[in-house]
């Protein structure tokens, strides 16, 4: 993982990361970025691929760290976590730490570990998810937080893909969306604030609707990991599913324990990526991501041989 290149990349991020909040900024809304972006399509796109760039980074920063452990690179991902506090993403936060621990079982423990120890780290995860909502929501008193614990792990909105998809389906007329939901996450690279099917029929608004919220004001609820191919196709769907996401686990499985006995971290980096597209399928509100991705590494790789011509012409 070459270091200019991921220097180049962090920047990038901080940098996009602070234009997108300067926009919530002008708008009085600095202390809710998230809701500034519900409110305004034409803005969304920005938010949207600060989002998904911060997944990029983060997995760069913790390759990285695995195969050099340098200072540096642990005192950017630190960075990288203050910063991403901002734009109130939990998703930001706790990938890189699920990564990290995911890297340490494959490639410190060889995909042995102690059940002490994964309930342990689930603990932590809980307690940081659970933190980092209250501070989305403005609640910043330590009793305050402890008291609703337990109320918010259980109906809150952090662990409530199964009260969703019953509240969806509660609604439901019962005619499925034959592959609406998938053909506008497929066009996500067009903004919904031009295109009436993407607005319609992309999941964040479809399931908006359908619980009585104006898709301005609420960004969807979630209908759980099997929830949209069963609106779409039925049983089906979700047999189907069901597989690819079998044989998905199964592929990055495999291949990252074999690249974990070599210690090879950018092919267990490579056998993560290449699931994106099926992982993506379960729940499509993020699909806009596997775009961010495509054309960020286009970019590197060109990036790349324009520093190996660059080298080869000044040596």
């Amino acid at each position: 993982m070459n270091r200019k290149v991921t220097r180049t990349v962090c920047f990038f991020y901080f940098g996009a990361l602070l234009s997108s909040l300067f926009f919530a900024y002008r708008a009085g809304m600095l202390n809710d970025p998230r809701g500034f972006y519900a409110q305004n399509d034409q803005f969304r796109f920005l938010f949207n691929f600060v989002n998904s760039l911060s997944g990029i980074v983060s997995s760069f920063l913790v390759v990285r760290i695995m195969q050099f452990n340098l200072r540096s690179d642990k005192l950017l991902l630190v960075l990288f976590l203050l910063v991403t506090l901002f734009i109130g993403s939990r998703g930001g936060i706790i990938s890189p730490l699920i990564g990290i621990f995911t890297a340490y079982v494959y490639y410190r423990k060889q995909g042995r570990i102690k059940l002490g120890k994964v309930l342990f780290f689930a603990l932590v995860v809980l307690v940081l998810i659970m933190a980092l909502s209250f501070f989305r929501a403005g609640e910043f008193s330590a009793s305050v937080m402890l008291s609703a614990f337990s109320l918010q792990v259980f109906y809150g909105n952090s662990f409530s893909d199964l009260r969703d998809f019953s509240w969806i389906l509660s609604v439901w007329d019962g005619v499925h969306f034959y592959g609406k939901t998938y053909l506008a996450a497929f066009m996500s690279f067009i903004p919904s604030s031009i295109s009436e099917f993407r607005y319609q029929w992309s999941i964040g608004k479809v399931t908006a609707v359908m619980a009585g919220y104006s898709p301005k004001e609420h960004p969807g609820l979630r209908p759980g990991m099997f929830g949209e191919s069963y609106f779409n196709f039925g049983i089906v769907g979700v047999i189907l599913l069901g597989i690819l996401l079998g044989y998905a686990w199964k592929y990055f499985d495999h291949n990252i324990r074999k690249y974990a006995y070599t210690d090879n971290k950018i092919g267990g980096f490579v056998a993560g990526v290449s699931t994106m597209f099926i992982g993506s399928l379960s729940i499509t509100a993020g699909f806009f991501g596997i775009y961010v991705v495509i054309v960020v590494y286009c970019c590197l790789y060109l990036y790349k041989l324009f520093l190996n011509v660059y080298k080869k012409t000044t040596a």
